[in-house]
């Protein structure tokens, strides 16, 4: 079991982090099983690690060995498109900004090329044209919310060169 699991690496002095399968269920059913997961560190030790809590997508820090173990933790977080729409536009709005004031700008040839190459890399390599008319759905929506990032940099840009000339 997936408690066995940790308890058992929690018990190795080596270990400072555990990195979790994240299984994602959208539209009321899981990905398939041959969608690729993402995992993420979601167990460390104190002594060696702390939580990186940036605007958008917080993290963990570990200074040792991490390990990986089997099993997952099931994320419900976007139980339909509405939820979904309206996480990435908020994130993407954090993102936008976090962007602009680090000084990073976009170019037309990232506004266009964004989109088709977030698509691929959601659907095809990510696999989730595995989970059927779901994982398009969300292949499209997930290539959106990486356009709209770059949508509202621009839009920063815009508005940063608009007060500039007044």
């Amino acid at each position: 079991s997936l408690l066995e699991s940790i308890s058992g690496l929690l018990q190795d002095e080596q270990t400072a982090g555990i990195s979790i399968p994240i299984h994602e269920h959208f539209m009321g059913k899981a990905n398939h099983v041959l969608t690729k997961r993402c995992s993420k560190v979601r167990i460390f030790r104190r002594s060696k690690g702390c939580i990186d809590t940036p605007r958008v997508h917080e993290g963990v820090d570990v200074d040792g060995k991490v390990a990986s173990i089997s099993g997952a933790i099931h994320h419900y977080g976007e139980k339909d498109i509405a939820t979904k729409l309206d996480k990435i536009n908020h994130y993407s709005s954090l993102s936008a900004e976090d962007k602009h004031e680090s000084g990073k700008r976009t170019s037309l040839l990232r506004l266009g090329f964004t989109f088709p190459l977030a698509f691929f890399k959601s659907y095809i390599l990510r696999r989730q044209c595995f989970s059927g008319r779901r994982g398009f759905i969300a292949a499209m929506v997930n290539a959106f919310y990486a356009f709209l990032k770059q949508a509202k940099l621009f839009e920063y840009q815009q508005n940063e060169k608009n007060r500039v000339e007044e």
